[in-house]
C-alpha cells in the first residue's frame, strides 16, 4: 500500500475525497490530512507519503509555496494539484516541481482514478528501480566491508563511509548452514542498520554507532531468539569499538582469537573483548609419566587431580584447540603404548589412530577431558583386574620396577598421594629401614647381577641402576658389597672359573 495525505482547507473535500474513491482496492491508504501548509509540512516530515493530493489556495502557507519546501527538503513525494478553472494557468508554473496532475474542482471520479492508477505504475516502477540500485548498493557496501576486515586497503568507490565507532561480532554455531542463513537473512531485514556478512562459514555482524551497553542488550535478546530457532548450540564473541572504518580488521582480529576459545564452553555463550582477562603466560606441559605412574599404582583419587589440574591449565592458554588436542592424544598414547609394553595384558583400546581420530573429533574441553578419562580408566580396570593389593605392597612394587629413575621420595609421595615426610615414616615403620637405604639397597642388588651377566663398563651399570655419578656408585657399592665394582667382578668371575675347572 502506498501513503496517501489528503490537504485541503475545506473539510467538506477532504471528507469527499476519502469516501470518491475505494482507496485500497487500487493500493493506497490514507494516512492523514491537513487543512493548511504549515501544519501539513510537518505532517509530510512525520509520514513521508508516497502521495499528496494538494490544494494550491490555502490560508499561510499555499500549495506552491509548500511544495517548493517540499522540493527544498529533498522530499520527492508525488503531488496531485487541486485547484480552481480560473487557477489553471498559474498553477503550470508548478510543472518544473515535478506534479503528476491537475484535477479542477469539483473533482471528476473517474478522472482522478485513472491519474491514482497511473501514479501507482510510476510508483511501483520506481521503487523497482530503486530497489535494484540499493541491493546493487548493499551487495557493494558488503564486499568493502569484507575487505576492510581483513584489513585490505579500499579503492576508490562511490560509498562513503562515515566517522562512527564500529564494533565486530562474530556467531559460530554447529547448526544446518541453511537453517542459519535463513534467520539471518531475515534478521537482516528486519535489522537494515547493522551489517550481516557471511565469513569463512560463520555469521559476522557489524554495528555502527552503538554503545556496548545496547550492544549487549541486543544481543542477548539475539541468543534468546537464536536458542529458539536453532537445536544445536552456538557462540557469539565481540571485539573492541573501533573510531575508524580503516580499523575495522582490529575488532575482527579480536573476535577470531576470542572465537578459538569457544570449546572452553559448554553452554550458548556471549564473550566481550573487554570483559576478558589476558591469560598468564603459563608453560604448558602434560606430564605423561606421572600419568602413566597413577595407572600403575592404582591412584584414581590422583588422576582424578591430575586431570582437573591439566584442564585448568589449558584455559590459562591461548593456544589454538586442535594444538591441545595434539597434545592430549600423544599423551594418551604414549600411556598407552607404555602399558602394552610393561603389561602382559590384552588391552581392550582401539588402534593408535582411531583413540588420536576420537580425540580430534571432540569440540568442547570437557569432552575432550572425558574422552582421555574414558580410555585411562579402562587400562586401569584392566591392568589391576580388581586388586586391592595394600598400598606399601604397591610402594614396594612400583621401587622394584622403576629404581632406575630418579625415585625421590618427594616424586614418591606425589604418585602414591602422600606427604613426603608422612611416606618416610610409614615406610621405615614398614620395612625396618629409611627410604634411601631400601632404594640403595635394590639399586645395589640390580649392581651385583649387572656386574656378573654384562660387560658393561662401571659407570655404564651406575646409570643402569640410577646412579649418575660413577664416584657416588662407587661409595655405595664399598659401602654395602664391602668391596669397589671391579673387584667385586673380577673376584666372582676367577671363582666361576675356578669351578668350572
Amino acid at each position: 500500500m502506498y501513503k496517501v495525505m489528503l490537504i485541503d482547507d475545506e473539510r467538506v473535500i477532504r471528507q469527499g475525497l476519502r469516501k470518491l474513491i475505494d482507496w485500497t482496492s487500487i493500493g493506497y491508504e490514507i494516512v492523514d490530512e491537513a487543512e493548511d501548509g504549515i501544519s501539513a509540512l510537518e505532517k509530510i516530515q512525520c509520514h513521508l507519503p508516497d502521495l499528496v493530493l494538494l490544494d494550491i489556495r490555502m490560508p499561510g502557507m499555499d500549495g506552491m509555496d509548500l511544495l517548493k519546501k517540499m522540493r527544498e527538503l529533498n522530499i520527492s513525494t508525488k503531488v496531485i494539484f487541486l485547484t480552481g478553472y480560473a487557477e489553471f494557468e498559474y498553477a503550470k508554473k508548478a510543472i518544473p516541481l515535478g506534479v503528476e496532475a491537475f484535477l479542477t474542482k469539483p473533482i471528476n471520479e473517474d478522472e482522478l482514478e485513472q491519474y491514482l492508477i497511473e501514479t501507482h505504475k510510476k510508483l511501483d516502477q520506481e521503487n523497482l528501480i530503486t530497489g535494484r540500485l540499493n541491493a546493487q548498493l548493499v551487495l557493494e557496501e558488503k564486499q568493502l566491508y569484507r575487505r576492510l576486515l581483513f584489513g585490505q586497503k579500499l579503492n576508490q568507490t562511490r560509498i562513503k563511509f562515515e566517522k562512527a565507532l564500529y564494533t565486530v561480532a562474530e556467531i559460530q554455531f554447529y547448526e544446518d548452514i541453511q537453517v542459519v542463513n535463513a534467520f539471518f537473512d531475515k534478521f537482516q531485514r528486519n535489522n537494515s542498520s547493522i551489517t550481516c556478512l557471511l565469513v569463512a562459514g560463520s555469521w559476522v555482524l557489524i554495528f555502527k554507532d552503538m554503545s556496548l551497553s545496547r550492544i549487549k542488550v541486543f544481543l542477548y535478546d539475539l541468543s534468546n531468539k537464536m536458542k529458539k530457532e536453532f537445536i544445536k548450540d552456538f557462540f557469539i564473541c565481540v571485539g573492541r569499538q573501533v573510531t575508524s572504518i580503516h580499523t575495522l580488521h582490529i575488532s575482527f582480529e579480536d573476535v577470531k582469537l576470542l572465537g578459538q576459545r569457544w570449546f572452553l564452553s559448554d553452554d550458548y555463550s556471549i564473550v566481550y573483548y573487554e570483559e576478558q582477562v589476558e591469560s598468564s603466560e603459563v608453560a604448558f606441559f602434560i606430564d605423561s609419566d606421572l600419568l602413566y605412574s597413577y595407572i600403575e599404582v592404582n591412584n584414581t583419587d590422583d588422576i582424578e587431580v591430575f586431570f582437573k589440574a591439566l584442564e585448568s591449565s589449558i584455559r590459562a592458554q591461548n593456544m589454538d584447540f586442535n594444538k591441545i588436542k595434539g597434545l592430549c592424544s600423544n599423551c594418551l598414547l604414549i600411556v598407552i603404548e607404555r602399558i602394552k609394553q610393561n603389561y602382559s595384558v590384552v588391552l581392550d583400546i582401539p588402534q593408535n589412530q582411531t583413540v588420536s581420530e576420537e580425540i580430534y573429533q571432540q569440540k568442547k574441553l570437557s569432552t575432550l577431558i572425558l574422552c582421555m578419562k574414558k580410555y585411562i580408566d579402562r587400562m586401569q580396570a584392566i591392568i589391576h583386574n580388581g586388586s586391592r593389593e595394600s598400598t606399601m605392597t604397591k610402594i614396594l612394587d612400583y621401587i622394584g620396577s622403576h629404581y632406575e629413575k630418579d625415585l625421590k621420595l618427594e616424586r614418591l609421595g606425589k604418585i602414591f598421594g602422600y606427604n613426603s615426610s608422612y611416606l618416610g615414616t610409614i615406610f621405615k615403620q614398614e620395612t625396618g629401614m629409611s627410604y634411601s637405604k631400601y632404594l640403595d639397597s635394590i639399586r645395589i642388588e640390580e649392581a651385583k647381577k649387572l656386574l656378573l651377566e654384562h660387560n658393561n663398563k662401571v659407570y655404564e651399570i651406575a646409570q643402569m641402576v640410577g646412579y649418575n655419578s660413577v664416584d657416588y656408585f662407587h661409595g655405595k657399592f664399598k659401602k654395602y658389597v664391602h668391596m669397589s665394582p671391579k673387584q667385586f667382578q673380577l673376584e666372582h668371575r676367577q671363582n666361576e672359573k675356578e669351578l668350572g675347572e
